[in-house]
């Protein structure tokens, strides 16, 4: 498919075209050229944006929506952060229920659709901090010091989390789940194991209202006591 690419043109093609005319063949679908025009995204996210990524592709473990709104209601009055929510394009539809909900739009953007995972780096480093579900976003985070505060259901604990100390990512679970480790009422083969449909909806907003608090405490005094 590829030679065929090549050799059917009559005029040289830049390299990454061919590329993407290749995977459209090949996988019977379009795909379309990137958005040059997304650099205004990016020059937008600074060091006073939070990102945010509050709903996954496996429900369990999104945040509820209404819990989202609580949290991001009282992060715009406690701060004075801009908020930009990351996601696919068909999680659009959930993010512009949760920015509807605060009522705020000046302050919270939706960037649902409109990155991909190559743009992550980039502005994972330049935002303040990011907070999210446990996701790929999360490690992409930690691998290039992004302060990372992670909702997490449990699920493969010691396996892909909690990362070691010294970390960028704090995690925050629900009581349920610690009180079960701390107490031994938990399997931990199975936690290790296998993924657990739990749900986040046991993670108290006050916590993550205190993580938030604490990275930006640390920022303020220049990173003292990391």
């Amino acid at each position: 498919i590829y030679s065929d690419i090549i050799y059917s043109e009559n005029k040289p093609a830049f390299e990454l075209e061919r590329r993407r005319l290749f995977f459209e063949k090949l996988l019977g679908m379009n795909i379309q050229q990137q958005d040059t025009s997304l650099r205004c995204i990016f020059d937008s996210i600074d060091k006073n944006t939070v990102l945010m990524s509050m709903i996954s592709l496996s429900e369990y473990r999104n945040y509820p929506i209404d819990k989202c709104i609580v949290l991001l209601k009282k992060l715009l009055s406690v701060t004075d952060y801009k908020f930009a929510l990351l996601g696919t394009q068909n999680q659009s539809e959930n993010n512009l229920a949760i920015i509807t909900g605060v009522n705020d739009s000046d302050r919270v953007i939706n960037l649902a659709g409109k990155t991909n995972v190559t743009q992550l780096p980039d502005i994972l480093r330049k935002c303040a901090f990011f907070i999210g579900v446990e996701s790929g976003t999360v490690h992409i985070a930690n691998s290039v010091g992004c302060k990372t505060i992670c909702l997490s259901n449990g699920s493969f604990y010691q396996r892909f989390h909690p990362y070691p100390e010294g970390s960028n990512v704090m995690y925050i679970y629900p009581q349920w789940f610690k009180d079960g480790i701390k107490n031994g009422n938990l399997n931990l083969m199975d936690v290790y194991g296998g993924e657990q449909p739990w749900s986040l909806n046991g993670i108290n907003i006050d916590e993550i209202l205190d993580a938030v608090s604490g990275i930006r405490d640390n920022q303020r005094n220049g990173g003292i006591g990391e």
